[in-house]
């Protein structure tokens, strides 16, 4: 299961605000494990504004 800092730690890639497409394109290419991209491929098609908010979406929280 992903966890929030595997989340935001694989959205360096991404330029903000970005849409659910970007976000998976960007962690793809930051190297991000399956389970981070399962967990951003069931986010809502919608734009976020940050990595806070994509981490939030996705449902995990800090640690």
């Amino acid at each position: 299961m992903a966890t929030y800092e595997d989340v935001i730690g694989h959205l360096g890639e991404v330029d903000f605000p970005a849409d659910k497409d970007a976000i998976i394109e960007g962690a793809v290419k930051g190297g991000a494990p399956d389970d981070v991209v399962r967990a951003l491929r069931a986010l809502p098609p919608v734009e976020y504004a940050s990595g806070q908010e994509v981490a939030r979406s996705a449902g995990v929280t800090p640690t």
